[in-house]
Order: structure tokens, then C-alpha cells, then sequence
């Protein structure tokens, strides 16, 4: 029921202002193209003969050189987000190399603590294992810090 009711207040606002734009073109004579009027076209013809073709024309050429204007920025924005693509697979594969890194750091820890623990070198494989956890949990609270940092 209450959709309805906004569809039809929609509607009339949209008549409304259908009303006030033909209110406002007819009393203020407003024109949105970049070409003056007929009429205003023709009165300038009758007092310079040609005058008329070349502002249609200097209308064309400036709306020629508006849609290159546009192609260049379209080009250049596709240029800055190709560079930023590249720019994020290179983050993504240096993060992905850093994380190999890690792991196999931390296997090798692992392992050494299991050959220390084997040899009956408790405590150096006590070190092992802590040298091997450290980072894993600097890790973790780096990211939560930067996580509430970024709220």
C-alpha cells in the first residue's frame, strides 16, 4: 500500500516538474543546446550572410574535439589502472614469496626442535619451537592492531 502511495506522489512530482521546465522555456526562452535557436539562427544569417553555417560548425568542431578530449581521459584512466593491476599481482606475488619464506622458515625450526628434542637437548629445542611460534604470533598481533587502526 505504501509503495503505491510513493509511486503516485513519484508520478506527480515528475509531472510537476515536466510543468516547470515547459513554464521556464517558454517565459525565459532557455535553450540546453549548444547551438542558439532557429530562430536566432536566422537572424543571424539575415545580417551576416554564412554566419549561421559557421557557428554549426564551430559547434561540430567543438563537440568533436569535447568526444577526443573524453577518448584521451578514457585512455589515460585505462592506463593508470592497468599500471595499478600490475602494481597489485606484483604486491600479491612478493606477499605470496614472504609466506613461503615464513613457512619454510618454520618448518625448518619444527624439524631442528625434533632433532634437538631427539638428541636430549630439551632446551635448545624449547627455543626452536618458541623461535618457530614467535612469529606466527607477532604476525596475528600486527594484524589485529591494524585492523582496529583502520576502524
Amino acid at each position: 500500500m505504501a509503495t503505491e502511495e510513493k509511486k503516485l506522489e513519484l508520478n506527480e512530482l515528475t509531472r510537476e516538474i515536466r510543468e516547470i521546465k515547459l513554464t521556464l522555456e517558454k517565459t525565459h526562452n532557455l535553450n540546453v543546446s549548444p547551438l542558439p535557436s532557429g530562430e536566432d539562427l536566422e537572424r543571424i544569417n539575415t545580417l551576416v550572410p554564412g554566419a549561421a553555417h559557421f557557428v554549426i560548425e564551430l559547434v561540430n568542431r567543438q563537440a568533436e574535439h569535447n568526444m577526443n578530449m573524453d577518448k584521451e581521459r578514457l585512455a589515460f584512466n585505462h592506463k593508470v589502472l592497468d599500471a595499478q593491476k600490475i602494481e597489485m599481482l606484483e604486491n600479491v606475488k612478493i606477499k605470496k614469496r614472504s609466506q613461503y619464506f615464513a613457512i619454510s622458515s618454520i618448518v625448518i625450526m619444527l624439524i631442528s626442535a625434533g632433532v634437538f628434542a631427539y638428541n636430549g637437548m630439551s632446551n635448545v629445542a624449547i627455543a626452536s619451537i618458541i623461535a618457530a611460534v614467535a612469529p606466527i604470533i607477532s604476525a596475528a598481533l600486527a594484524n589485529i592492531s591494524q585492523d582496529k587502526s583502520q576502524k
